[in-house]
């Protein structure tokens, strides 16, 4: 979950890459990231997206006060019902917003806590 700002600062970092290869990303949620990424990048990259598509993990004593706040926080701006999206969302979305079609492998995780 990035805010505008990032998410900008992120496409403008996208646009600098010359080099062949393929694109991860790891914790994809609704796929806004990747999908702007790929708008950038093109169809000559492939793209794998890993999520375990279960949410957050509950925080712990050990992530520390803000990580507490935020999740009793349940009406602030970067809860987003714990970032729970099933991959049935994601893949729609993404060939929705691209007309070229490109290579999407999605990966479906689990968590380890």
């Amino acid at each position: 979950m990035l805010g505008r700002e990032e998410y900008i600062a992120n496409l403008r970092l996208s646009s600098t890459v010359r080099t062949q290869g393929c694109v991860i990303e790891c914790g994809v949620w609704k796929g806004g990231t990747i999908a702007g990424m790929a708008e950038v990048l093109g169809a000559d990259h492939e793209y794998f997206l890993f999520d375990s598509f279960q949410g957050h993990l509950e925080p712990q004593p050990i992530d520390g006060p803000a990580a507490l706040a935020w999740k009793e926080e349940k009406d602030g701006p970067w809860y987003f019902d714990n970032a729970v999206v099933g991959s049935k969302i994601l893949f729609p979305t993404l060939c929705r917003r691209h007309q070229l079609l490109y290579f999407v492998l999605i990966v479906i995780g689990m968590r380890l806590r």
